[in-house]
């Protein structure tokens, strides 16, 4: 209709960031939310990436979207309230006169071209294990990622709710680095506990000088010793992703193959 406001579908990539968590999160999402309550649509579909540290440390569970948030990390607990944000606009906007769709991606560690700072660091043997890497953990490659998210644009498919974004197996985060070194025929990461990563200085002379912060550092080290196994059936079944890669060797296979073949 000429002169009618517009159906929107709208993204939301916004992400964890360590050094101003809360200011990226949730305001970041409540002045998107703002913003398309103020531009008044004809219908708007909220498609929002959250994470799965909302379930925190859960080692002898079998999660699903139906487990209860248990967050242990300050993101954790930032989603958990984001998470809440974005099923109360709804209200909002249907007050208004306004249908809205929101559908929450719950995204791991997303690896792939475009996101391999910590991979490139890892293949120089320039990168550590925090902990004993012993904790399963489960990654996504980012083409999977994107085929998600255009898929999440079909209301028919999941239309209100949360789906957990995942590979199909936890393995020992170890794995996911030993993959990568022996590959490229280098020594395995060394391993650092808390303490030691703080006492050496390692976290922030690899990452950032903002590791030279405890708080952070405490932050990074809950996240990469977390325990979480995640059932991946909604994402499969309802959402209708096919993964390319189901298991993280497959994408690394493949990145690593093409980094020989350039050398």
């Amino acid at each position: 209709e000429v002169g009618a406001p517009p159906r929107l579908l709208v993204y939301n990539l916004l992400g964890a960031w360590l050094r101003d968590a809360h200011r990226v999160i949730r305001e970041g999402h409540r002045v998107v939310l703002e913003t398309l309550l103020a531009a008044q649509p004809r219908s708007l579909r909220y498609v929002a990436c959250s994470a799965t540290t909302i379930y925190g440390n859960r080692p002898f569970e079998a999660l699903t979207e139906d487990s209860a948030p248990a967050p242990d990390t300050v993101i954790g607990r930032l989603l958990v309230d984001t998470e809440a944000d974005i099923a109360a606009a709804r209200d909002r906007f249907h007050a208004q006169g306004i249908p809205m769709d929101t559908l929450v991606l719950r995204v791991p560690h997303v690896y792939g071209p475009g996101r391999e700072r910590s991979f490139e660091l890892m293949c120089r043997g320039e990168f550590f294990i925090a902990g004993d890497g012993m904790n399963p953990m489960q990654h996504l490659h980012v083409e999977d990622f994107v085929q998600a998210l255009v898929l999440g644009a079909d209301p028919g498919r999941v239309r209100h709710g949360v789906v957990n974004l995942v590979e199909d197996r936890a393995e020992p985060y170890r794995y996911y680095c030993d993959y990568i070194t022996e590959v490229m025929g280098i020594a395995r990461l060394p391993c650092y506990m808390l303490e030691e990563a703080r006492d050496s200085g390692i976290a922030s002379r690899l990452l950032g000088p903002h590791f030279d912060n405890p708080a952070i550092l405490a932050e990074f080290y809950r996240y990469m010793s977390c325990q979480a196994t995640i059932a991946n059936h909604k994402m499969r079944g309802q959402l209708g992703v096919r993964l390319r890669y189901p298991n993280f060797r497959d994408g690394l296979a493949q990145m690593l193959g093409q980094i020989r073949q350039a050398a």
